[in-house]
């Protein structure tokens, strides 16, 4: 390959070996965003949460990567604006890659909840940027990310206010609050069932040449969501639950799921979309054209890294989200979860790149305002926006001078 004098073999592992490393580290800090509200509210132990994470997780990642994958590989970076070889391509991937694995494993084992999605992206920038100048981004498409960083967040908290405070108006408030969660738990998991369902048919019937409207993809999503819906109904009934929180006990569990599923979809790209730059260029010997389809190898492979990141070193993250910004109940992680998934949904049937740690901090933060300002710990909050504004930053610096070291140690 032109401009790539090295082992192409040797180069090839380095790639999937650091996009395993990646996807770890997205695993490790994005455990949380599935699993704290659940843990905090102590609906489960961690090793359920961790099993239940990690299939969902994969499922996601294998069953709806592509869109947002496409959008992360395609539209940050034009290697032909910046006049890239296929060396350039691959040795920024993998300065890329190393980069944001670091930064995302220090946030880890300090327990930061930060961006994995956010991470990357300023990486790429900081090795584009290098390598190639300003006209190798599409600066166009940086706005809408950045716009992200407020609206994602914004949406999902106001989403999780609403929420909650329609359980404290029409249940917790109510004369009789048990029987009142038993008449309006329906509504509730309709909901949820719903959103997840819409994300299911939408990304996985059209591929399959289902040509239905909008509209009937949505007529039969509500159908499947009611099925479940009247599920949910014998469930709850048959534990004949003892208190409000009781009642909204199982549906955490559904939402856990279903945050778990739309996470794995969406921020499987963090580590896919760089490995499917250059997986391309080793392939095809030209930097970043991508006409190249992503080997769905590549989802399953990140799917599987993002599940060991589960499974390994997800606990710390999970503590700071679950326990230490508001006080947290299985109504409230049955809302946070459902505000949550349903930011991340919208975002990924546009197959836009969202940080669903911000989403989830979002929501857990507009639940936690429903009991005043009092309600939130700020301290955490604060400590948190800090780690969020320095991780692009922090990722993009070490990209660029890893990218510069590969270079001078490889040859470009």
């Amino acid at each position: 390959m032109a401009g790539l004098d090295f082992d192409h073999t040797l180069l090839f592992y380095l790639v999937i070996g650091l996009g395993f490393w990646m996807a770890w580290s997205v695993g490790a800090n994005d455990f949380s965003n599935s699993a704290a509200p659940a843990l905090g509210a102590k609906v489960l132990s961690p090793g359920e949460a961790i099993f239940l994470v990690v299939i969902f997780e994969i499922f996601g990642a294998v069953l709806h990567g592509v869109a947002v994958t496409d959008t992360l590989r395609k539209t940050l970076i034009d290697f032909d604006a910046g006049g890239a070889s296929a060396a350039v391509a691959v040795y920024g991937m993998l300065a890329s890659l190393l980069a944001a694995g670091l930064w995302l494993t220090f946030a880890t084992a300090r327990g930061w909840p930060v961006s994995t999605t956010h991470s990357i992206i300023g990486a790429m920038l900081g090795f584009a940027l290098t390598a190639m100048g300003t006209q190798s981004v599409r600066w166009g498409g940086i706005g809408p990310l950045l716009a992200s960083v407020v609206l994602s967040p914004l949406l999902a908290g106001l989403i999780a206010f609403l929420l909650v405070s329609s359980i404290r108006w029409l249940i917790l408030g109510s004369s009789d609050p048990l029987r009142s969660a038993r008449r309006w738990a329906p509504l509730y998991i309709f909901s949820a069932a719903f959103v997840v369902f819409l994300m299911t048919f939408f990304r996985s019937m059209r591929p399959l040449g289902l040509n239905l409207s909008d509209g009937q993809f949505a007529i039969l999503a509500g159908a499947f969501a009611l099925g479940l819906t009247a599920m949910g109904v014998l469930i709850v009934q048959g534990r004949r639950p003892e208190e409000v929180e009781d009642v909204f006990a199982p549906m955490t569990l559904f939402t856990l799921c279903s945050m778990a599923f739309a996470h794995g979809a969406n921020d499987v790209a963090n580590a896919a979309g760089p490995m499917a730059v250059a997986i391309d260029a080793l392939q095809n010997s030209r930097a970043g054209v991508l006409r190249s389809a992503v080997p769905f190898w590549v989802f399953a492979f990140s799917g599987v890294g993002m599940a060991v990141g589960v499974a390994t070193f997800g606990g710390r993250v999970a503590r700071t989200l679950g326990e230490q910004i508001t006080k947290m109940s299985a109504s409230r992680a049955f809302c946070i979860s459902l505000s949550a998934t349903a930011t991340v949904v919208l975002a990924t049937q546009t197959g836009f790149p969202v940080s669903t740690t911000q989403t989830v901090v979002g929501a857990i933060v507009g639940a936690g305002f429903t009991s005043g300002f009092a309600g939130v710990q700020g301290a955490t909050v604060v400590t948190i926006l800090k780690s969020w504004l320095f991780t692009p930053l922090a990722s993009a610096l070490l990209a660029a001078g890893l990218y510069l070291l590969l270079r001078s140690l490889l040859g470009a």
